[in-house]
């Protein structure tokens, strides 16, 4: 019967697994997925076994668990690459990356972005490099290149709007606001960290407590520079906006001020 079958049976533990990993029951997930892992493994379906080592990647990532995340995204990557799979090869990249980039290793962090941002750029696979070059506008800013964050920003923006994907639209406009920070630009940055706030904390995403701490820190940041009165009036003006109004209040910054 089918379900003494192994593959459908190994299938069903991972859709568990991706489902108590929604619900943010990681501990659960995580044994659902290694339940199913050593199903795939007997039945040495290494394409299944590259999915569900990238799943306990991203649970780890997610759970800030930054060295088990790289053992399972570095076993994904090399899975990948025996099966000649690009587009899974950009995946595992990229998240060497965010792993390398949240562990403030910039260096590492922008050779795995680049290495996944070559393959999708050939590939035009433009869900995956519009979080790769979010990323790389992150570590743009975070070292001071505060032109080669616009420039990477704004591509993340453009291309996650044509896509409609707003969760990848927070991210980018998350960078603007920082930008505008730095650039004391309080009543833009208020408009724009609004809406990046706004988008992100409704996009259904399992959202890691870094991304939570860093929208209290600019709360904190524009509640510092900015009345009381202003503060809220902008906030309220910046979660109405319609993500367009959002992209035209970015062409406010001007890139000369920051070289």
């Amino acid at each position: 019967m089918e379900i003494n079958n192994k593959s459908y049976i190994a299938r069903n533990l991972q859709n568990i697994a991706l489902g108590l990993m929604q619900q943010g029951k990681h501990a659960e997930a995580r044994k659902k997925f290694e339940e199913s892992l050593i199903l795939y493994r007997e039945l040495n379906d290494y394409v299944q076994l590259a999915k569900i080592v990238g799943n306990i990647g991203a649970l780890e990532y997610l759970s800030e668990n930054y060295e088990e995340a790289i053992t399972a995204f570095e076993e994904s990557l090399n899975l990948r690459s025996d099966l000649g799979d690009r587009q899974g090869m950009s995946i595992a990249l990229n998240n060497l990356g965010s792993v390398a980039y949240m562990q403030k290793n910039f260096e590492e962090s922008s050779r795995f972005l680049e290495e996944s941002l070559d393959i999708t750029r050939d590939l035009g696979d433009r869900r995956i490099m519009v979080t790769t070059i979010s990323t790389l506008g992150s570590i743009a800013f975070d070292t001071d290149d505060i032109a080669g964050a616009v420039r990477y920003f704004t591509e993340s923006i453009n291309i996650s709007n044509e896509l409609g994907d707003n969760y990848t639209i927070s991210k980018g406009l998350e960078g603007f606001a920082g930008i505008l920070l730095k650039l004391k630009k309080y009543k833009e940055a208020c408009l724009i960290g609004a809406k990046y706030a706004f988008l992100l904390e409704s996009s259904n995403k399992n959202l890691i407590e870094g991304e939570l701490i860093r929208i209290n820190e600019m709360k904190t940041n524009l509640k510092m520079n900015l009345s009381v009165k202003d503060y809220e009036k902008y906030w309220a003006e910046g979660m109405a906006m319609s993500v367009e109004e959002a992209i035209e209040h970015i062409s406010l910054i001007n890139v000369e001020e920051t070289i």
